[in-house]
């Protein structure tokens, strides 16, 4: 597969920033209290010692030139076939998580009285489309969005500098470090991208330990500069918003550009698309590595079926449980496939790799 779909590293890092960079725009913590604007600049340094935290153990397993599910086939094939499993769900699982956030959205800013399911399936459609042409097809897709994303995120910084004031910024820990630690950890397990890392080796070309560190601090830096420019802008009124980002370019204007909130929506939406795609490519590419078979798009197009009926399912939960369920299943399926699932697979390797050697004497 590599030699077909190989990508560069910085074509990954495109692809892992947009992803990401989505997650940004779906932060929502606006009813809990104690969390204040200084605060969300602050939280973004424990995002990344997490982030960093729970990359180690995914980046020890992309040493191995074939992945994780690599170096679990060097202990047995059923490590490998259990390995690759486990990945394609939590891959599937960050999908559906990710467009419960994109529906939110839409929902609530978009078309706060329609009927919203169409479009989720819609984008889960175009999603498995372009995720069976290939990371490669991904990657050129992601280099091209990220530019785009740059310089409208530099634009709309830019606008709305005039309304920067120092005074709306609140000071942080206003109610402690509680706040931002526990909001840096809910955040770093959003970032299920990390574990792409796991299964990269197949398909990116170059040294995914800088590229995954590199997209991290450029990630968290971005994440930063945002949240301080949201707090000056917005203030206290910003920080009772759902979407806070969109806030601020919903109240800005420029000349002919009276609403920047369009520019943000279009990006929301390509973004949404190009993650939804990430996630069904990867849990394609892991069931490949496990099972030793490349699938065609009957696979991927059922890999969207489910991961819209997990949609559905979360979408269920988060009504009746206000959201507390989905939080739950994103910490899950993060602390499974970024840490327990590589954790375990260095353990079993490094014992099968003692073991040998003490029988080779």
């Amino acid at each position: 597969m590599k030699s077909q779909e190989a990508i560069s590293g910085a074509q990954l890092f495109s692809v892992l920033f947009v992803s990401r960079i989505i997650g940004l725009f779906t932060f929502t913590v606006p009813q809990e209290t104690g969390f204040s604007a200084g605060d969300r600049v602050l939280f973004t340094l424990p995002l990344f010692l997490f982030c960093l935290l729970g990359a180690a153990p995914v980046l020890l397993t992309a040493k191995h030139p074939a992945g994780i599910v690599g170096l679990a086939g060097e202990v047995s094939p059923a490590l490998a076939k259990t390995a690759g499993t486990v990945l394609c769900g939590a891959f599937l699982c960050a999908a559906a998580l990710g467009v419960l956030r994109f529906e939110l959205f839409v929902s609530t800013v978009m078309f706060p009285e329609g009927d919203t399911l169409l479009l989720t399936a819609l984008l889960l459609a175009a999603a498995s489309a372009a995720a069976v042409h290939g990371m490669q097809s991904l990657g050129r897709t992601a280099s091209v969005l990220l530019a785009l994303l740059a310089a409208s995120m530099v634009f709309i910084l830019l606008v709305t500098a005039d309304r920067f004031d120092p005074l709306n910024l609140t000071l942080p820990l206003e109610s402690g470090v509680t706040p931002v630690l526990k909001n840096g950890f809910r955040s770093a397990c959003r970032t299920m991208e990390l574990t792409a890392l796991s299964v990269a080796p197949t398909f990116t070309k170059g040294n995914l330990r800088k590229t995954g560190v590199g997209w991290l601090a450029v990630f968290t830096l971005t994440a930063a500069a945002v949240f301080f420019v949201i707090g000056g802008v917005t203030g206290r009124y910003g920080e009772q918003q759902m979407f806070q980002l969109y806030t601020m370019t919903a109240i800005a204007q420029f000349g002919v550009f009276e609403r920047l909130d369009a520019i943000l929506t279009g990006l929301w939406i390509l973004g949404a698309f190009l993650q939804a795609a990430f996630f069904l490519r990867l849990a394609a590419t892991a069931v490949e590595q496990a099972f030793g078979k490349n699938l065609n798009a009957a696979p991927v197009f059922a890999g969207g079926g489910v991961v819209f009926a997990l949609f559905l399912l979360f979408s269920l939960l988060a009504a009746h449980t206000e959201g507390v369920a989905t939080l739950a299943a994103s910490e899950t399926v993060f602390l499974l496939a970024a840490v327990a699932l590589p954790g375990t697979v260095i353990v079993a390797h490094r014992i099968q790799k003692t073991e040998r050697r003490r029988y080779s004497r």
